[in-house]
């Protein structure tokens, strides 16, 4: 193991991971047999932020989805460019991570370097000498011979540019700017206002709905400081727009400095309550250097980083740090700042959405970061009391709404998770008030009238949120609570056909019902039976795997949304870490015996589909929801969402260190080599493991898992099953 004294998780980041059009190494074996129907890219970026920070800055092409990089508007197959080589017209704040089509993508507040206030503040630059570490990110402008340098605070950007000797210096602040280029993706103001004070300004645009406060202020005390508007410079100290009035397409700040003079710097501060609270946060940091402020970035990520520590060396460190970096990124805490009146306190933005992030991403954040969980936790409580009603997905705007076609009840297994890994400072009773509420909203009356919602998903939905509940409620005492909502959890029985033991013919979000058909359920033993018994139901798993099926050829057509989602959905196939919806699926094989079977689908997966670089990622990031998988799944542990437990599958690491809240987890491996996937045998805490799952309590007290692998599958795992959950009292000694 890593001598913990030199442990330094910082340097095997790649923040440019992911950043780029997916260049994977030709797929072989069973991931070549997989369906891949989203995007290939991961759509990160590269861009200065701190662990679940608001703020990020980095460099702006008006590119998909980020802001950042070549790409053009990809739902399906590779993207086509827009651009034939990285450029930017200048830098950005607020940049989504991973996402798809969400709609707003923020990028608000361009600053953009010139060499004098007529240049052309759209022009696109070609970005070389790029450079990022956590919480920092450099490039320089190659027409321009302009340096950038880029750090940040939680709610502070900082930014640092080198000119060529001998010429003029100027930065503009561009408060039109926001979203990207293409057609139907731009953010404008719908009001502003701006006012200068000697070399700080303070102002605030309405983007979306939401108020978004700045306050600034450049490095040198004779900065020349004036208001531009489009093309002309305004005489006197503000501007503003307000509702209704036509919004400039570009206005904002402009800084100048003579040939020869020191200026570069400029710093930007950021709040969704006042002008007055931006204008303490530039404050509290005007002391400090853009150095020692990056030092701090730096610190505050491998703080974070640390919870897990690999042994050092060789790509598999570097691919798993590159994902637990990508994984922390969003949600944004903007505890403080509410500009939804829900309340003063917790608030969470950037979950978008948590059909993405509940299986994987939400359970990452919770197991390791409990303080942020529990806080996460009352944002969701909060925003319940503000809607009435839990939401699928919150971003910077007002369109609470917009994703409730891919899921329901959601928000129960994050508030579930919770509650198994004894979440600090969380009000279980109010908890447990809004999960039943929202279970009996109006727009769940389907689910009611007959016990079956439509899309089929969402009935497997809101009986995993019944479960959920009742869950809380048996921790809680609340037993005619439990009772009630327990009789809702069996109604995903109702959607299951019971010739063919799938999901039956419905509308299915991004797949098809082979996608869904073999969710981790809270009774898999049932599920099982229902399919007609563990023969059939591994025959049908191992199909959906493509074991002895043909390798896919993906047409790659984006042109024709229809035919290519036909196509995948009549291959009924696995997607292949490119999507979310099955991305449990592997583990299902642990419920009928088969774990060997869970090795080959994860280790498969993690040597072809992730791999060094910026096109190393098989699809959207999705704020997390895929970097996150691949953590849990090197480190050979799985959670399912909801349900207190952890699946067992194949250790990448000989070893690995996890810092829990209250304990520690020692997991080591004995490979011989990169064929030993499988697991031969294992100890837990000195005593032999037959299952292939520890309990949440267990997981939680820590201890030492050892696994001894192998190169051919054996019976380790096939005696026991993870647990079925077919009576209240089974859950409460797992947790």
């Amino acid at each position: 193991m890593t001598n913990p004294a030199a442990f330094d998780p910082i340097g095997k980041v790649d923040p440019f991971w992911g950043s780029d059009t997916t260049a994977l190494t030709p797929r072989e074996g069973l991931a070549a047999r997989w369906f891949l129907p989203k995007a290939l890219t991961g759509n990160t970026h590269p861009g200065a932020c701190w662990p679940f920070g608001p703020v990020s800055v980095g460099a702006y092409s008006g590119a998909y989805v980020t802001g950042y990089g070549q790409n053009d508007i990809s739902s399906r197959g590779l993207p086509r460019r827009l651009f034939h080589e990285p450029c930017a017209t200048g830098f950005t704040h607020f940049h989504p991570s991973g996402t798809g089509a969400i709609k707003h993508y923020y990028n608000y507040f361009r600053v953009v370097p010139l060499h004098h206030p007529g240049d052309d503040r759209h022009r696109h630059c070609a970005l070389v000498d790029e450079e990022a570490s956590p919480g920092y990110y450099a490039a320089t402008l190659r027409e321009r011979g302009i340096r950038a340098e880029l750090t940040v605070t939680p709610r502070v950007a900082l930014h640092r540019y080198r000119f060529p000797p001998g010429r003029t210096r100027c930065l503009a602040v561009d408060f039109a700017s926001g979203g990207l280029l293409m057609a139907h993706t731009r953010t404008r103001p719908t009001r502003a206002a701006v006012q200068v004070d000697g070399p700080a300004f303070a102002g605030h645009v309405c983007m979306e709905g939401i108020v978004i406060y700045v306050a600034g202020r450049f490095g040198s005390a004779d900065t020349r400081v004036r208001i531009f508007c489009e093309d002309a410079r305004l005489a006197g100290g503000s501007y503003e727009v307000d509702d209704g009035a036509r919004v400039p397409e570009s206005f904002g700040i402009l800084g100048e400095w003579e040939a020869g003079h020191p200026g570069g710097e400029l710093r930007l501060a950021f709040s969704l309550n006042s002008v007055d609270e931006a204008r303490q946060r530039l404050h509290r940091v005007s002391d400090a250097s853009f150095d020692d402020l990056r030092a701090e970035a730096a610190q505050a990520w491998r703080e974070h980083l640390s919870v897990v520590e690999v042994d050092a060396g060789g790509t598999a460190v570097d691919l798993f740090y590159s994902s637990l970096y990508h994984s922390l990124i969003k949600p944004c805490a903007w505890t403080g700042d509410n500009p939804f009146g829900a309340s003063s306190g917790p608030l969470f933005v950037d979950l978008a959405t948590l059909w993405d992030q509940y299986k994987t991403a939400l359970p990452l954040i919770l197991t390791f970061f409990p303080g942020t969980g529990a806080d996460l936790v009352r944002s969701l409580l909060s925003m319940a009391e503000y809607l009435g009603e839990f939401t699928n997905a919150l971003l910077l705007n007002r369109q609470f709404k917009r994703f409730e076609k891919q899921a329901r009840g959601l928000a129960h297994h994050v508030i579930a998770d919770a509650r198994i890994r004894h979440l600090p400072g969380i009000d279980w009773e109010h908890a447990l008030h809004w999960m039943v509420r929202d279970l009996e909203k109006a727009g769940n009356r389907d689910f009611h009238s007959d016990g079956v919602a439509r899309p089929y998903a969402h009935t497997l939905d809101l009986a995993g949120a019944s479960f959920c509940t009742a869950l809380v409620a048996h921790a809680e005492r609340d037993i005619p609570v439990r009772d009630k909502v327990w009789n809702w959890a069996s109604r995903w029985r109702k959607v299951y056909d019971a010739t063919s033991g799938l999901l039956g013919a419905s509308r299915y979000y991004e797949g098809g019902p082979w996608n869904y058909s073999f969710r981790l359920l809270h009774d898999m033993r049932a599920r099982i039976a229902l399919h007609g018994g563990e023969g059939p139901f591994l025959r049908d798993l191992e199909r959906f795997f493509g074991f002895d099926q043909p390798p896919v050829k993906q047409p790659f057509d984006p042109d024709d949304d229809g035919a290519w989602v036909a196509f995948g959905t009549d291959l009924h196939r696995f997607e292949g870490f490119n999507n979310e919806p099955d991305m449990e699926t592997p583990y299902a094989f642990l419920y009928a015996g088969a774990q060997a079977r869970t090795c080959e689908v994860i280790r498969a997966g993690l040597a072809a589909q992730f791999q060094p670089g910026r096109g190393g990622l098989p699809g959207n990031n999705d704020s997390g929801g895929l970097t996150s998988s691949y953590v849990w799944n090197a480190l050979g542990l799985f959670p399912v969402a909801g349900q207190p437990v952890m699946l067992v599958g194949s250790p990448s690491f000989s070893e690995a260190k996890l810092k829990l809240p209250q304990s520690e987890l020692r997991i080591t491996a004995n490979s011989r080599s990169a064929k030993d996937i499988y697991v031969q045998q294992a100890r837990w805490n000195g005593r032999w493991l037959e299952r292939p799952y520890l309990t949440m309590r267990e997981f939680l007290q820590g201890g030492t898992l050892e696994f001894t692998m192998q190169s051919q599958p054996g019976k380790w795992g096939t005696r026991a099953r993870p647990p079925s959950y077919t009576d209240p009292g089974q859950i409460e000694p797992h947790f």
